[in-house]
């Protein structure tokens, strides 16, 4: 199952369902056509940046 990441300007980190679209003139958000799946800690996915945003992720679910 597909996802992506994106990181704002300010450092927040969010999970979308559909690849978001980036607004530099909004303060460098994103919006998406669909609301943000979820809010995720900006800890999280160091190696996503504002600059290399949106990354496609790749959900797996492993069998224990």
């Amino acid at each position: 199952m597909a996802f992506w990441i994106a990181r704002d300007k300010d450092g927040e980190i969010f999970l979308y369902t559909r690849k978001p679209v980036r607004f530099e003139e909004d303060g460098g958000y994103f919006n998406a056509p669909c609301n943000p799946l979820k809010k995720l800690e900006k800890e999280s996915f160091p190696a996503v940046t504002w600059e290399n945003s949106p990354q496609e992720a790749e959900l797996i679910i492993k069998k224990n």
